[in-house]
């Protein structure tokens, strides 16, 4: 594993990078944990099983929050979750400068947040070939919640995955859900909808909110990267 920077939007970005032995080029694997996610903890032992089959994985740090603003202030939440999705697409540049990468094979694996930034990025740049959203909601006030939040929610539509989903003519998307995610899992059925027209498909895990990994979409992802047009859902 080698720790790697890069600059995004004027800041320094981090990211570790896991390469298999060999020459390459290599399909990679981009991941992008939720918030204030451990990234060696949540996805390291998923890049190195895979980099033991011959895939790169890119390990993304999510950017922090700026002074002065808290996960409840709506200006802070949806600022960072637009400077994550650039932060992705430099990332998406820095892979382009690595010779031992096969940028026609890309990936991206997200959770929580970091699906939310993925749904976001497939509906603005086209270089991912298939993404895996893990535990992906979509930001709206729910039943018997307060009108007094209407407007966090309308400040977030800017960052809506699923407004961004559907203009994505090129990659695969795969959703895994807890099944006891009750706003992942309530959402599902739009969610993929919104994903055309590419392969879509659902896995459901056991547990709830943030107890699904990666593992569960493997082979689905692995056959989107070994085939020229993608594999089969």
């Amino acid at each position: 594993m080698q720790a790697i920077g890069y600059r995004s939007q004027g800041d320094d970005a981090g990211a570790c990078l896991v390469m298999p032995p060999g020459d390459g080029p290599f399909p990679v694997v981009i991941y992008a944990p939720g918030l204030s996610a451990n990234v060696a903890e949540v996805v390291l032992d998923d890049a190195v099983a895979l980099a033991q089959e011959v895939y790169a994985g890119l390990l993304i740090y999510e950017p922090q929050y700026s002074v002065g603003f808290t996960l409840d202030d709506a200006r802070g939440n949806c600022r960072l979750a637009v400077k994550y999705v650039v932060q992705e697409r430099r990332a998406l540049d820095l892979l382009e400068t690595l010779p031992k990468i096969d940028t026609e094979r890309v990936a991206f694996v997200g959770w929580s947040r970091g699906a939310l930034v993925g749904g976001v990025l497939a509906g603005v740049d086209d270089r991912v070939k298939a993404y895996v959203l893990i535990g992906l909601s979509i930001q709206k006030r729910s039943r018997g919640e307060s009108a007094a939040n209407d407007g966090w929610y309308a400040q977030c539509a800017v960052v809506a995955s699923v407004a961004y989903l559907g203009h994505n003519k090129r990659a695969a998307f795969c959703f895994v859900n807890g099944k006891d995610d009750k706003y992942a899992m309530g959402d599902a059925k739009t969610l993929l909808a919104a994903a055309a027209p590419r392969p879509r498909v659902l896995k459901v895990c056991e547990g709830a909110h943030g107890s699904c990994g990666a593992a569960l979409a493997r082979p689905w992802l692995k056959a989107q990267l070994e085939t020229p047009e993608g594999g089969a859902p």
